[in-house]
């Protein structure tokens, strides 16, 4: 069995795509504009997806802006038994905290711990 993971994003994979895929994750991107990027079906067809999805608002990416907690919220109570990685503007251990209070259990972050904002003590106390 292997490590690695292939991630598909919205924007540049098809339905077909994705329902042929078999260890790949899908990631559900929206614009800046807050626009979902990719068919209308991969952002609520939960049979293409995979056991976990990532929701990636690219405009918070690297932002200081914090999480889009409102889609988060509501992809988490909408399709409660897919496990979603958060992704774009973890700012700091309160972000973090929120996340998991919304049921998010799972959050790539870069920028916060490039900034020193999120130590490796306030992710073990988590």
């Amino acid at each position: 069995m292997s490590n690695y993971r292939p991630i598909l994003g919205s924007e540049c994979c098809t339905a077909k795509q994705m329902a042929a895929t078999k260890n790949a994750l899908l990631s559900l991107d929206f614009s800046a504009d807050d626009e979902p990027l990719g068919e209308a079906c991969l952002f609520d067809d939960n049979q293409l997806w995979s056991e976990q999805v990532i929701i990636m608002t690219l405009a918070r990416v690297g932002s200081d802006i914090g999480v889009d907690s409102e889609k988060l919220r509501y992809y988490q109570q909408s399709y409660p038994q897919t496990g979603f990685i958060a992704a774009g503007g973890v700012r700091n251990i309160a972000d973090l905290q929120n996340l998991k209070a919304i049921g998010i259990n799972s959050v790539l972050v870069a920028s916060a711990l490039h900034a020193k904002t999120i130590s490796k003590a306030d992710i073990a106390n988590l």
